[in-house]
């Protein structure tokens, strides 16, 4: 990362870096689960693309044999116990949209939320008995929980830039951190700025990886790609015709990590976008913003978002303009039959 234009660089570094410090020397013990812990984060602010990712996870999981769950931050709401996700109206602002989304997603799983993950894992142990895997999402940095597996994502849809510490970037941590991760998987590949991937790829390759005395640890690299579904209307008035989505013009808003990959994938698929409302990531929206993205919407055909954002509008009024959602589809690239294998191992049981 350039430190060279950032003088706040070496604040950030020592921070983390003291951290990490402290974990690794175990000054502070790691909480040991009795079941394996799968850690899915990053190491940028903002979205990467972890949701989806784990989608793809559970059902590689399942189709293993095992029977995971899910520990999840409710980020942006107000509720300080940890506690089993159900759904609702009011369950976004609960629970929190990414743990609602994956309960929609995953009914028969279960998943809890709360503001501390190692307190949400405990819970999962002493209730959901059946759970023989557990899943962090966003827990690259949850280091006071042991970890089995760590799966670190990498954004290549951004520029160089943030990767760098903050201001200037996004940077949770630098990329010594790669030496923990068991696998690492390059995300949004079918939007990849070509000088990120590049600059992605010569940093996993050039760092030294924790050493055996017969082999250097390396994780598996994998790249995903995801594809954004057509617009499904969900709520509001029926379209005129399913052809207005094509053919017309769509008010696009969404609260995500990074608004601009939600928006290029729209543009992606055709579709004419005359406006794009972005809120702060994890926004929570109310009566008030709901009812001002209706009124801005007057001069379009349809209003589009995120299967994120629609978990925190269910009570979009039915006399509201036309909402639709856009759903995202994973595809992963690589050696898939070594990532099971390797996964299987680090699980420690024969599925």
């Amino acid at each position: 990362m350039n430190n060279s234009m950032n003088p706040f660089a070496p604040v950030w570094s020592s921070l983390v870096g003291l951290r990490n410090w402290i974990y690794d020397q175990k000054i502070i013990e790691p909480i040991q689960l009795p079941i394996p812990v799968i850690s899915v984060g990053n190491i940028t602010m903002g979205g990467t693309g972890k949701t989806p990712f784990i989608q793809w996870l559970l059902h590689e999981l399942i189709r293993m044999g095992y029977h995971p769950g899910v520990i999840s931050r409710n980020y942006g709401v107000n509720n300080k116990n940890s506690g089993f996700v159900t759904l609702g109206i009011e369950a976004s602002s609960i629970f929190g949209d990414e743990a609602v989304l994956l309960k929609m997603k995953n009914p028969d799983i279960p998943i809890y939320s709360g503001p501390q993950k190692w307190k949400s894992a405990l819970k999962v142990v002493e209730e959901a008995k059946s759970v023989d895997v557990l899943l962090i999402d966003d827990g690259f940095q949850h280091r006071r929980l042991k970890r089995d597996f760590d799966i670190l994502l990498l954004d290549t849809s951004v520029k160089k830039r943030d990767y760098e510490w903050p201001p200037r970037g996004r940077a949770r941590e630098s990329f010594i951190a790669l030496k923990r991760a068991s696998a690492i998987i390059f995300t949004k590949c079918e939007q990849s700025n070509a000088e990120t991937l590049a600059f992605l790829e010569k940093k996993c390759s050039s760092i030294d990886y924790y050493q055996t005395q017969t082999q250097s640890i390396k994780p598996l690299m994998l790249r995903a790609e995801q594809k954004q579904g057509n617009p499904q209307w969900v709520r509001g008035k029926p379209l005129i015709s399913q052809n207005i989505i094509k053919e017309g013009r769509g008010l696009a808003f969404c609260g995500l990590g990074n608004p601009e990959s939600f928006l290029q994938g729209l543009k992606n698929q055709g579709l004419t976008i005359g406006a794009f409302k972005v809120f702060a990531d994890h926004f929570q929206y109310d009566k008030k913003s709901i009812q001002s993205l209706i009124e801005l919407s007057i001069n379009y055909d349809y209003l589009v978002t995120s299967e994120k954002d629609f978990v925190k509008v269910m009570g979009w009024p039915d006399e509201g303009p036309p909402l639709c959602v856009v759903s995202l589809e994973y595809q992963m690239s690589g050696d898939l039959e070594g990532f099971r294998a390797k996964l299987a191992r680090h699980l420690g049981k024969n599925h």
